[in-house]
């Protein structure tokens, strides 16, 4: 009978933490996302991200977090080399597969993210890329179909983000 009950209380905790882990904030996503695409520091490159996550959700009737997920493929499929980062959480504890060394540095650098992606949310910081609907790295062109490279400015340095416009979508909004 103790077997049962361990066994019970077991699958239950796993559950909890299943279903947990289903209600992420979308503030807590957004910043896992920012980490992801674009480092922990680059702020406004985030917003610009978080900026291109909103118009894409709003335009296809699904929620951020949904579009965010469904967008960011280190969100979508997980990041091998970076595992990690599906386990920031909201209170910026040490996430599991943290092989990094001291994670205080990046806990404060973390919180920060964090904070600015509620902010960015809230609409107390506006988007620096208003004309972007796809962000991406070097390896997404997307000259050759029509999109046009935006904010050329927004320069996160590693490997540097860049955003594309498509006339057509913009004219309409």
């Amino acid at each position: 009978m103790k077997i049962l009950f361990i066994v019970l209380v077991c699958v239950f905790a796993a559950s909890l933490r299943s279903a947990t882990a289903d209600r992420d904030d979308t503030a807590l996503v957004l910043a896992r996302m920012c980490v992801a695409e674009s480092g922990w520091t680059d702020l406004d490159v985030c917003s610009a991200q978080i900026g291109v996550i909103t118009r894409r959700a709003s335009r296809a009737g699904v929620s951020v977090k949904v579009m965010a997920r469904a967008y960011s493929a280190p969100l979508r499929r997980g990041d091998a080399r970076r595992p990690w980062i599906q386990y920031l959480s909201d209170d910026a504890s040490t996430p599991d597969g943290w092989g990094r060394g001291s994670w205080a540095r990046h806990h404060a650098l973390f919180v920060t993210l964090l904070r600015h992606t509620e902010s960015v949310l809230a609409g107390e910081v506006p988007d620096p890329c208003p004309m972007a609907w796809h962000f991406g790295g070097h390896m997404d062109r997307h000259r050759m179909s029509g999109w046009t490279e935006v904010c050329a400015d927004l320069d996160s340095g590693r490997p540097r983000q860049m955003f594309w416009g498509y006339p057509a979508i913009n004219m309409k909004e």
